[in-house]
């Protein structure tokens, strides 16, 4: 690695981070966001994952976005929703596609995660919906706390 790459923090995944701690700081979870990148760049890495989103708990498995947008069309079409607009959704997937060939200092840190079979937990205990859970999608910076598992049928842990 050449001095400049070093002065400039390339290379060097830990420079990368204190450079997006100091821009973001308290806005966003940072750690939050590379699990996300991390699931979003890679095929078939899922994460049961509770989230704490401006006074709800949502539940459900984080997957891959290109994966989300695809299941959310097929799962669509199945329930009898327009074919044209179940495939206008699933080409969605094509746009995290198309951020996986730029290079990584070009690529933006996450803005959006995606879960499968989410439920919202209310203070009972009880999930909304009770079933398989539904497609969810909402901001990183939404999310004011995490753990990791899912509350509800062992399947979806």
């Amino acid at each position: 690695m050449s001095p400049q790459d070093q002065a400039e923090g390339r290379n060097d995944p830990k420079a990368g981070l204190s450079a997006r701690l100091a821009i973001e700081g308290q806005s966003v979870d940072w750690f939050l966001q590379e699990l996300v990148e991390f699931v979003n760049r890679t095929e078939g890495n899922e994460i049961g994952l509770t989230l704490h989103v401006e006074g709800a708990i949502v539940t459900g498995t984080l997957v891959n976005a290109r994966r989300w947008f695809q299941e959310l069309s097929e799962f669509l079409e199945s329930q009898g929703v327009d074919a044209g607009l179940a495939e206008w959704i699933g080409g969605y997937s094509e746009v995290y596609a198309q951020r996986d060939e730029l290079p990584d200092d070009e690529k933006s840190p996450p803005v959006f995660l995606h879960l499968r079979a989410a439920r919202t937990v209310g203070t009972s205990g009880d999930s909304v919906p009770t079933d398989e859970g539904v497609y969810w999608r909402g901001r990183v910076n939404a999310v004011s706390g995490f753990s990791f598992g899912t509350f509800g049928p062992a399947a979806h842990r």
